[in-house]
């Protein structure tokens, strides 16, 4: 078989069309894939609601995976509640197709097979769209490689946690959520057992994952491909707002944030941090700014109401200056699920970090970068950073070796049919 011949078949949980690429693992992982030679195959099902809505960003988003994959199936998921009593998931039972849609991918899938060397699906849900073709797969010997992003029923339940007593009672979204917690507490472990490996995003994945079956499974940081040197160039755009920034705060320390408020995510946390911990880092160091930002940060907080030294981004259309100016990043969260994107972007740079012990877990770094969970560590961590008696040297050195994308890459490979 020739090197062009050998295909890998790629399954993400949904055709993420309202994110941009170079932000989903799944696409970045198989960009490295393709580099190496490989072609892929793209399997996915869609939200159709949204499909309709924003049909511009659909087709948009479908041209550049026609750039990596050189062929695409799409499905739209279920809609509904019929299957919210089946003994399966509900966000795993609406992501399998069926029907025409089955038909289909059986007969587009054919053509495919002898050529296929691996299958990866992204996380546990995806399993319903290669189920009724895995006798297909083992007879062809090719192995299905299942990507744990977080143990899922800990995901469901630290959200299912965060919405009002009012809406547990009364909004069926959360019963219904509260009810796939409970069925992933057997479907989870049973698609583990089913797939022939498993890599996991996080240390605590990885070690739970080993307590449901003895081998093959594995910690594989983000496979984003990082840019090869930390001096990115800029564009003109990112360029001005550098110069912009070095202009107004080229005597100040720089506390950056750039957060996702949706649905409240961290408000508390960040709301927190000015009220109770950055009026004494300001104290100490009057040349202290923090500045945040992120979508949905003015549904939650108001620009005339912040304290001295703390500055609201309503827009931030790069995050690269910012990050680049910057000479702490704090990390304001306390969910216990997953590895923070933050964090790598962070370590990326070689910014230095003060955290929560939620904002570092699990990321194979989390010993070597300072963590506070009360007022007074937090002064006291970002203080010492601040005037400059440590830095984060340690675990930037340790990221590096980590999450290095083509060691892991090359790693997933040992894993293809031959």
């Amino acid at each position: 078989m020739t090197r062009e011949k050998k295909r890998v078949l790629s399954c993400p949980s949904d055709f993420s069309f309202m994110v941009h690429p170079e932000r989903i693992e799944w696409f970045c992982r198989d960009t490295l894939l393709k580099q190496k030679g490989y072609s892929l195959l793209l399997v996915a099902p869609y939200n159709e609601t949204l499909r309709e809505k924003n049909p511009e960003q659909f087709e948009l988003f479908l041209s550049r995976c026609r750039e990596i994959y050189d062929d695409v199936f799409l499905f739209p998921m279920r809609r509904g509640m019929k299957d919210i009593f089946s003994p399966i998931p509900l966000q795993a039972k609406k992501r399998s197709p069926r029907g025409k849609d089955m038909t289909s991918l059986q007969k587009w899938l054919a053509g495919y097979l002898g050529q296929i060397v691996g299958v990866l699906i992204e996380i546990s849900f995806t399993f319903e769209v290669v189920k009724p073709l895995l006798k297909s797969f083992k007879e062809k010997h090719i192995p299905v490689l299942l990507r744990m992003e977080n143990i899922e029923r800990d995901f469901f339940w630290y959200h299912y946690k965060r919405v009002s007593l009012q809406q547990k009672l009364f909004d069926p979204h959360s019963w219904i959520q509260l009810m796939d917690v409970l069925k992933l507490s057997w479907y989870e472990p049973s698609v583990i057992k089913k797939v022939d490996g498993v890599f996991c995003l996080s240390t605590k994945d990885t070690e739970w994952c080993l307590k449901k079956r003895k081998d093959g499974v594995f910690f594989i940081p983000y496979w984003y491909q990082l840019p090869q040197t930390r001096e990115q160039p800029l564009s003109v755009e990112e360029e001005q707002i550098l110069q912009e920034l070095e202009k107004k705060y080229h005597k100040n320390k720089i506390l950056f944030l750039v957060n996702n408020f949706r649905d409240g995510y961290n408000t508390k946390e960040v709301r927190w941090f000015i009220e109770k911990v950055f009026p004494a880092i300001k104290q100490k160091v009057p040349e202290s700014v923090f500045l945040f930002g992120g979508y949905e940060v003015t549904k939650y907080f108001c620009g005339k109401d912040l304290p001295e030294g703390v500055e609201m981004l309503v827009d931030i259309p790069s995050v690269k200056p910012y990050m680049k100016r910057a000479d702490l990043i704090p990390l304001l969260t306390k969910a216990p699920v997953g590895v923070k994107i933050k964090l790598v972007e962070a370590l990326f740079y070689h910014k230095n970090v003060v955290s929560f012990p939620e904002g570092v877990s699990c990321s194979g770094v989390e010993s070597l970068l300072p963590v506070a969970r009360t007022k007074e560590e937090w002064i006291s961590s970002c203080l010492t950073i601040l005037r400059g008696e440590k830095d984060c040297a340690q675990a930037w050195e340790k990221f590096d070796e980590l999450y290095d994308h083509k060691k892991n890459i090359d790693f997933l490979e040992r894993f293809f049919k031959e």
